[in-house]
């Protein structure tokens, strides 16, 4: 991939010194964890300059490995087909060529033990101290979520779906065991990285929206980009195209006093697909919606499921749990069944 993308830049022959930074970019990559590793670093250091970084960074930003090789091709190939310059496409195709046979050979390599899954507990334990005794929140914890399903997690009060809810969100670490995001081991990240792992691979849907009430439904929904690094022009694209997705196409410009309770929920998912994260993490999202609302958003989180999004949500109710295909059961830190 690296040689690749080597020549797709000396064929692009750029003027500014572009093809200089993918060289670079793509040596420094050594293809750590794919070829697209290797288009998102080249992409990030170019900072689009010419027409074929554009592609490339508009190919990266598409995969960022998170969400399965299918859509990383399909993204990639939109990208490049955008591309007036024949010079400039055949370039970017050698690149998706390349980018093809790297998903193709891990996967014959790795077989199952290639990351099929969004989220991985082996053994995840969390302790508390409550003076001379122990709370054991999570007591030995082994499950994993695969990409592409809905689950929604349940049980009784000190059942530990909290405790849990807490760790998939990474805003607070185990006591022991491991927890692997789309393969990475999280579990002993310090809270800065965790800090980042939350803004680039997590989606959050809370029941109580979390809007910010001064910024407009466009502004809510690009607010993740802005500290993600993208520029202004493509912010509010991305934020457009999720408008439409979530049926607020025609609200950009309301504030979030001036919706519904379920279109505010419905800007929140929005938001929290705009990075296009590993899994979203619903936590009681239909919790503050009355009956009517709360079917419209289960339907809207349904549909993005069956488009492919791995979504997780703790709920107390179990005719919202229903739609899920699956359930998780707490019961004293420990899982009591799955339903199925």
């Amino acid at each position: 991939a690296v040689s690749v993308l080597r020549a797709a830049a000396k064929a692009a022959v750029v003027r500014t010194g572009a093809v200089s930074v993918l060289r670079a970019a793509a040596k420094a990559a050594v293809v750590r964890t794919g070829a697209v590793s290797v288009l998102r670093a080249a992409a990030k250091a170019a900072v689009v300059r010419t027409g074929a970084v554009s592609v490339l960074r508009a190919a990266a930003k598409a995969a960022v490995v998170r969400t399965g090789a299918a859509r990383v091709l399909r993204a990639a190939a939109k990208a490049a087909a955008s591309v007036r310059t024949s010079r400039v496409r055949k370039a970017v195709k050698a690149a998706l060529r390349v980018l093809r046979r790297a998903i193709s050979l891990k996967a014959t390599k790795q077989g199952d033990a290639m990351t099929e899954y969004a989220v991985k507990f082996v053994n995840l334990q969390k302790v508390y101290k409550m003076g001379t005794s122990e709370v054991r929140a999570l007591d030995g914890v082994s499950h994993q979520f695969e990409k592409g399903s809905f689950w929604a997690i349940m049980g009784p009060s000190g059942s530990g779906k909290s405790t849990m809810l807490n760790l998939l969100g990474c805003l607070d670490r185990p006591t022991g065991g491991e927890y692997y995001l789309d393969g990475k081991d999280v579990s002993k990240l310090d809270d800065d990285d965790l800090s980042d792992i939350r803004l680039k691979y997590l989606g959050f849907i809370f029941q109580s929206f979390n809007l910010i009430p001064q910024l407009t439904v466009e502004e809510n929904i690009a607010l993740p980009l802005y500290y993600l690094g993208w520029g202004s022009n493509e912010r509010m694209k991305r934020a457009k195209e999720l408008a439409e997705l979530v049926g607020l196409g025609a609200r950009l410009g309301h504030r979030p006093t001036e919706l519904s309770g379920g279109q505010q929920q419905r800007v929140a998912i929005a938001r929290a697909l705009s990075n296009d994260p590993v899994f979203l993490l619903a936590d009681e999202p239909t919790g503050n919606l009355d009956s009517v609302n709360s079917v419209e958003i289960i339907e809207l989180l349904k549909n993005l499921n069956r488009e492919g999004k791995t979504i997780i949500m703790v709920t107390h109710d179990s005719d919202i749990a229903a739609h899920a295909t699956k359930r998780l059961v707490m019961r004293d830190g420990k899982i009591q069944k799955i339903e199925e």
